[in-house]
């Protein structure tokens, strides 16, 4: 099933999709914070994939990953696996450049935490992505508010789109640090 697709059976009218992608390999505390402050209104698609700006596709996510973000979701939020069956790297600007033209009255936004938004400079097409994108909301990662200022001062285009949704008590907890203990 295709992205359209599963946003055409599950989402058929909303107006605003959060899309919320990452490796999540392993999923943890943290990834469930970042949903968790979104309102329980908003619809939300958790996106497992492979991040381009890193090497490793060797480690696959298993079945029970996939079960323990779907554990956690609420009922207007929905996981879509379809990019990481492909075990290949897909831009998050393809996907959504793609959707935008299929569905344009669809405003696609994104869930990310601040470390993602310190690199998004470094995505593919990033620059065209911002002007797509309807909103970005942010979920801490121990950063001050001088940071968080910054990144805004730094580029006009994310000034009018960011949603800072604060702090929780995962900031600290990566799925990198959690690889590395394992090794």
């Amino acid at each position: 099933m295709t992205l359209v697709d599963f946003i055409s059976t599950h989402f058929p009218n909303q107006k605003e999709i959060i899309f919320y992608g990452g490796s999540f390999r392993p999923w943890h505390e943290g990834h469930k914070a970042c949903i968790d402050l979104l309102s329980p209104k908003n619809p939300l698609i958790v996106i497992p994939d492979h991040n381009p700006l890193k090497q490793d596709l060797s480690e696959k996510t298993t079945s029970r990953d996939f079960s323990e973000i779907i554990r956690d979701l609420r009922l207007n939020q929905k996981l879509f696996t379809g990019f990481y069956d492909n075990f290949k790297k897909n831009p998050t600007y393809n996907w959504v450049n793609e959707l935008q033209h299929a569905l344009p009255h669809l405003k696609i936004s994104l869930l990310m935490g601040f470390d993602s938004l310190l690199n998004i400079h470094k995505w593919y097409e990033s620059e065209t992505l911002i002007k797509i994108l309807h909103q970005l909301y942010v979920v801490s990662r121990l950063e001050n508010s001088q940071q968080r200022d910054e990144i805004i001062m730094n580029n006009i285009h994310l000034a009018q789109k960011v949603t800072f949704l604060g702090n929780h008590p995962f900031e600290n907890i990566s799925s990198t640090q959690i690889r590395s203990r394992k090794d």
